[in-house]
């Protein structure tokens, strides 16, 4: 882009924007749109966003073009973050916490789809960055849509096993390890509950390692590859996964092992608990617990999260792809209720992280 665009934003109706673009559901008919204004093509050019619930049209005019945003949200929460890529071009998408750290990145977005991150963590009043940069294609008069909302709470990771999720909302770049998609749809219930609990308390991991997804090296957030690399104390993302690299291991005083060293963070689990047992958990455990049903082969971990409907809580599943059974349902309409026929009474292991 040759002319300087200047910012400005004006409460023009979502509905106003061209019938070509797919509004995320969740923005008011009250969204505040805005412009970007160039050169914002470094962190310390980025574009200052300070409203919530904001639609960002820009344009990437070249290769070498890369817009960046500085977003501060007045309401502390994840954010939900959609892209809307304009036809014949693919973006990818970055978001950095106030370190300017890699959190999420989302890669070859298309006009054939939305590319969604949900879930971004944001205090408030604390900064978070965006990148848009071109994967393949470019478009020097077609815009983009970058929709940020406002912060929604704390309490809303889902991970699911199953492929329409199986890049876990954080990465869509396929560059997972060789049958990690297999080995997760057949044991990784363990792994990707323990990655929400830790996902929605903001943990990264103590040192710096390797992703493969995005070829970033520094401290990673949590999801379920980096606590599969955890579980097996890797330092770069493994070429190939195997299934016996997915069973949690236990010291003596029921700790698990390399998890809550790798996140520093402490991860206990509590053998022969009860509904009541978990229940009380919830207290004083705002970000959820792991909830173990059954045992051996016939097993399933899910996260509970304190609620206020009836039970007292719902359910985070990440044996379904199907969001009706696993994105924050009551127990009954969970995977683990249908398909599983678990009830409450068969927990039998409660997993704590502090």
């Amino acid at each position: 882009m040759n002319l300087l665009k200047k910012m400005m934003a004006s409460a023009i109706a979502v509905m106003l924007l061209t019938s070509a673009i797919c509004i995320p559901s969740s923005f008011a008919s009250s969204t505040i749109i805005s412009t970007e204004s160039e050169s914002n093509n470094t962190f310390d050019t980025a574009d200052i966003i300070s409203r919530d619930n904001v639609v960002i049209s820009g344009k990437i005019s070249s290769s070498s073009d890369v817009d960046y945003y500085r977003i501060t949200s007045s309401t502390a929460g994840y954010c939900d973050i959609t892209l809307s890529v304009p036809s014949g071009c693919n973006y990818n998408f970055y978001v950095y916490n106030a370190d300017r750290r890699t959190i999420m990145a989302y890669g070859n977005q298309n006009s054939s789809g939305i590319g969604e991150i949900a879930r971004t963590v944001s205090s408030t009043n604390t900064p978070f960055y965006i990148k848009v940069e071109s994967a393949s294609g470019y478009s020097t008069s077609k815009e983009y849509k970058l929709y940020v909302s406002s912060g929604k709470g704390l309490n809303k990771t889902w991970y699911s096993q199953w492929d329409n999720t199986l890049d876990y909302g954080d990465y869509n770049i396929n560059k997972l390890p060789t049958n990690f998609t297999k080995v997760m749809q057949n044991g990784g219930c363990a792994i990707c509950s323990i990655a929400m609990v830790l996902h929605n308390m903001n943990a990264h991991t103590k040192n710096n390692i390797t992703d493969g997804r995005t070829d970033f090296v520094g401290k990673q957030y949590a999801d379920p590859l980096t606590v599969y690399m955890a579980r097996n104390n890797l330092t770069v993302q493994p070429d190939s996964a195997s299934s016996s690299t997915l069973e949690l291991q236990y010291d003596s005083n029921g700790q698990i092992l390399n998890i809550g060293n790798y996140f520093n963070k402490t991860i206990t689990r509590k053998t022969g608990a009860t509904l009541s047992t978990v229940k009380t958990a919830l207290n004083s455990n705002p970000y959820g617990v792991v909830v173990r049903f059954g045992t051996g082969n016939n097993s399933h971990y899910v996260v509970f999260y304190k609620a206020s409907n009836s039970d007292g809580f719902v359910v985070y599943d990440p044996g379904t792809g199907t969001a009706s059974k696993g994105n924050g349902v009551p127990f009954n309409n969970s995977y683990a209720a249908i398909n599983r026929s678990f009830t409450t009474n068969d927990i039998t292991e409660l997993i704590t992280i502090s």
